[in-house]
């Protein structure tokens, strides 16, 4: 599909339920195949009530959250998992590498323990479902007796 752009706006829209104006680029496209235009709409932020600015929204107007790279920061390799090290954790409760283990101990039985009951409840749909057909086959005999 090959779009051209024809023209692009920016637009707002009011929104009675939220009480909130959002602003909008708005896109023409000629498209090839169709032999049509073809709009398109793209949420760039909204409109602060009391000082009239736009706030951007989405990932590409939000501002960058810092967060700490997990890993060995001397090499600068960045593992998947954060190091379990002593020390205060952000509600500032001290973190006990033993405790942590604990913790993910019992997650892994809580996981293993959720598997068996999803494996219990298939068990169960499938004989409701052979319970079904046997209740339907009997139905059926019964009208065709009558």
């Amino acid at each position: 599909m090959a779009l051209t752009l024809v023209s692009e706006k920016e637009g707002t829209s009011y929104n009675r339920k939220t009480d909130t104006e959002y602003v909008y680029i708005n896109s023409t496209y000629f498209d090839d195949e169709l032999q049509r235009k073809v709009h398109k709409r793209k949420l760039i932020g909204k409109i602060d009530r009391d000082t009239g600015e736009r706030i951007p929204t989405g990932a590409l107007g939000r501002p960058r959250i810092e967060r700490p790279a997990y890993g060995n920061a001397e090499n600068g390799a960045a593992s998947s998992q954060p190091q379990a090290t002593t020390g205060q954790g952000d509600c500032g409760a001290q973190i006990d590498p033993q405790n942590v283990q604990a913790v993910l101990q019992s997650m892994s039985t809580v996981t293993a323990n959720v598997q068996d009951v999803l494996r219990s409840i298939g068990a169960v749909a499938t004989e409701l479902s052979r319970m079904q057909k046997i209740l339907e086959t009997i139905a059926n005999d019964h009208t065709a007796s009558r």
